[in-house]
């Protein structure tokens, strides 16, 4: 099947058709074949090769969804989109698929948050929070039993993974109610030693602003107020 495989990517490659992911879409349906799951992880994985990934963006985050799993060769071709477009803007669109994969099957969204949690690479453990942010959609529970359990002897990419997620779960259902001490975890948070955890935090706050409009108000402004002097003695010595 891996000749077979090339030979549909390279013929997509030759058609005039990129970036509208229904173009691509009415391309494979026109084949009349039936494709497995293991080869649309090669095509996307070809796919995620080229030189104008963004050609085939639209079309690999909407696929991603449909053929999620928790094995080596789907946490390989993520790792790849991810390291190519995530400095991009164009990144929400991944983003959005991976809150989707989490949503749809919570069990599958935990384990590649798991999964994710055991590799060296930073940005990955960073990313695994969307997975575990859309699981929470279906079943909070799964989230708020996990931070109570984990989230004190968490590395720093892993603290800003679970924060990542409380913020997925306030955006897509702003009516379930984040228990107080998970609050008190990231609020607390904002003054953590490490940047990425900091950085993370604050924004979780400003997501929960109207959970609290009166302690998180005075946080925040406290906060403005440590920064500024650092903007402007940055910029009095440009």
């Amino acid at each position: 099947m891996d000749v077979e495989v090339n030979r549909i990517v390279e013929d997509l490659k030759q058609k005039i058709v990129g970036y509208n992911s229904e173009d691509i879409e009415r391309f494979f349906d026109d084949l009349k074949v039936s494709i497995d799951e293991d080869s649309w992880v090669k095509i996307l994985d070809k796919l995620a090769e080229d030189t104008n990934i963004f050609r085939w963006f639209s079309f690999i985050c909407k696929k991603l969804p449909s053929i999620a799993k928790a094995d080596k060769s789907f946490l390989d071709l993520i790792s790849k989109i991810i390291q190519r477009v995530k400095s991009d803007m164009s990144s929400g669109l991944l983003c959005t698929s991976f809150i989707e994969i989490g949503s749809k099957n919570p069990d599958l969204g935990l384990k590649l948050f798991e999964m994710l949690n055991k590799s060296e690479d930073a940005d990955l453990k960073l990313w695994s929070g969307l997975f575990l942010g859309g699981a929470a959609v279906t079943n909070p529970n799964i989230l708020f039993q996990k931070i109570e359990l984990e989230y004190g002897k968490a590395d720093p990419y892993i603290k800003v993974a679970f924060i990542k997620a409380v913020r997925v779960l306030r955006m897509k259902k702003p009516d379930v109610e984040i228990p107080s001490g998970i609050l008190d975890l990231i609020t607390a948070a904002v003054n953590d030693q490490h940047e990425v955890v900091r950085a993370e935090a604050t924004a979780a706050c400003i997501t929960f602003f109207d959970m609290n409009p009166t302690s998180l108000g005075d946080m925040l402004l406290e906060l403005i107020k440590k920064v500024v002097p650092r903007i402007r003695s940055v910029f009095w010595h440009i």
